[in-house]
């Protein structure tokens, strides 16, 4: 459906001869937006925190190769 939903929705109610037609169209195309929007909100939401929970690999990695380059520092220059 993507951006061209305001047509579609138009395309739907246009022809329906009953007023509950009418109205039943334009529920389920607000109901589908919105629907849509909130699952791309949590969908979004979830990601970023994802993200903030994993631990950077750089930094763990960094932490444990410090000890070794220390020794190798105090072998040369010791």
């Amino acid at each position: 459906m993507g951006e061209d939903w305001p047509v579609a929705m138009y395309n739907q109610t246009r022809p329906q001869k009953t007023t509950m037609e009418y109205y039943t169209a334009i529920a389920y195309f607000l109901s589908l937006m919105a629907i849509g929007n909130i699952m791309l909100l949590s969908l979004f939401t979830a990601i970023l925190l994802q993200n903030f929970d994993e631990e950077p690999e750089d930094e763990n990695e960094n932490d444990d190769d410090k000890p070794k380059e220390k020794l190798t520092f105090k072998k040369i220059f010791s």
